[in-house]
């Protein structure tokens, strides 16, 4: 145990963190909110992948109410500055996150492939396509389970008195915790994975459809931020895999968990930047109108 002085028992980053998961998650509702008036009200269609990304930023939303949650019961501050009262409420929120995590992102990446599903008709991505869809349902449902029960019963993921010694006094079993750590990783690079194959997969596809090289190039342009998220999952990797290498997680390790959001939040917004196109033809028009007006 460090000594506990005075600033060690002040140390708290809480507020940076929920600034930074707070304004991204912000910038991904707001996205979202401007490609839902342009399905809905431009266009007047609301297809399934913007079903999809509806739930992905109803679990953001939730997420972020966890973290900000998290951070009342002691994310921020260093571990033995915690009250030992509050670490089964900490766990609690911190394993719901988690879990609501791999959901948000997974219906993230089921929005862009059924997006992508509409350039492919006719071609020989639909197939690929839909086996990736195939892919991402078990993965998640594979992922959650792994997350869902780490111990049984669950309550022990975190309520600690519940395991044996030396953790607490009960009987509880959990899953080994190098086990754990190695899925963790693993689903991270899968993740990753797929955020790369999202990003790349429109190249090609949109370069054989017969518009104009201008437009071709902005579409590609728009859906390769998804590179954006993959950088976030890439540098996510590493953290996780280290992540219980210190015992204060919840001091500067708190981070991680930012990492999962802004993850999070990236993929909502490449993934919906695509959709804004026909808002930002219209304002170009609009402000060239203007011009011209007042010019004349």
């Amino acid at each position: 145990v460090p000594p506990l002085t005075p600033e060690y028992l002040a140390f708290n980053i809480a507020p940076k963190l929920l600034s930074v998961s707070g304004t991204l998650t912000a910038f991904a509702v707001t996205i979202f909110l401007l490609r839902a008036y342009v399905r809905t009200v431009m266009l007047r269609v609301f297809g399934i992948d913007d079903a999809l990304m509806l739930v992905a930023v109803i679990l953001a939303i939730t997420v972020l109410g966890l973290f900000v949650q998290g951070t009342h019961y002691g994310i921020g501050r260093h571990i033995y500055a915690i009250p030992p009262q509050q670490f089964a409420s900490l766990f609690y929120t911190i394993f719901w996150q988690g879990l609501i995590v791999v959901f948000a992102v997974s219906f993230v990446k089921l929005s862009i492939a059924f997006f992508l599903l509409r350039p492919a008709q006719r071609t020989r991505y639909r197939r690929f396509l839909y086996g990736v869809i195939a892919f991402l349902i078990i993965f998640t449902f594979v992922s959650a389970s792994a997350i869902l029960f780490e111990c049984r019963p669950v309550a022990a993921a975190w309520d600690f008195s519940l395991r044996p010694p030396p953790d607490g006094t009960g009987t509880v079993k959990c899953m080994n915790m190098n086990t754990f750590i190695k899925f963790g990783v693993f689903n991270s690079s899968i993740n990753a994975f797929t955020d790369v194959l999202f990003a790349v997969l429109p190249v090609p596809m949109i370069w054989t459809l017969k518009i104009n090289t201008r437009t071709k190039i902005s579409l590609i342009g728009i859906l390769s931020l998804g590179f954006l998220a993959c950088a976030a999952a890439i540098y996510k990797t590493p953290i996780q895999y280290h992540f219980f290498d210190d015992p204060d997680s919840t001091g500067h390790g708190s981070w991680f968990w930012v990492w999962q959001i802004i993850e999070l939040t990236l993929g909502i917004m490449s993934a919906s930047l695509p959709s804004l196109k026909p808002l930002f033809n219209w304002f170009l028009e609009t402000a060239k109108a203007l011009t011209t007006n007042s010019r004349t």
